[in-house]
């Protein structure tokens, strides 16, 4: 009785394991769609990650307000007056591991959120983005 008690219990976590990937998709199409469609032109930078910090946002506003990436077609960016990177570099969007990511003079990072509405992005531990009209 004990064997095939421990023998259920087993056979519904296996189930519950694999169920639980299929409903774990933290990528939604529709914002790698909208990402790739909007990406390009101007953005100003709101919030900078400031690691030195133990790790916290800071308003751009603080030394960093006119910073900007503009984005091209080409998948070309032309990052300004940014602490991290500066110039031209290349720079990618795709999906790894269910969730968006940019890589942008080689390093990889992660898009935390999408704001559609108001046309604004964070970058994980880099930056907060909106974009200009």
């Amino acid at each position: 009785m004990k064997k095939i008690l421990i023998l259920t219990v087993f056979t519904l976590l296996l189930l519950s394991c694999s169920s639980d990937n299929n409903n774990n998709e933290i990528v939604n199409n529709d914002e790698y769609e909208w990402l790739k469609d909007n990406l390009a032109g101007e953005w100003e930078v709101t919030d900078l990650w400031n690691s030195i910090s133990g790790g916290l946002w800071v308003d751009s506003s603080m030394g960093f307000s006119d910073c900007s990436f503009n984005f091209k077609s080409d998948n070309k960016v032309i990052i300004t007056d940014f602490n991290i990177d500066n110039g031209t570099c290349e720079y990618f969007l795709y999906i790894k591991n269910n969730s968006i990511y940019i890589k942008i003079n080689g390093s990889e990072r992660m898009v935390f959120s999408i704001d559609k509405k108001n046309k604004s992005i964070t970058i994980y531990n880099y930056a907060k983005m909106k974009k200009m009209n």
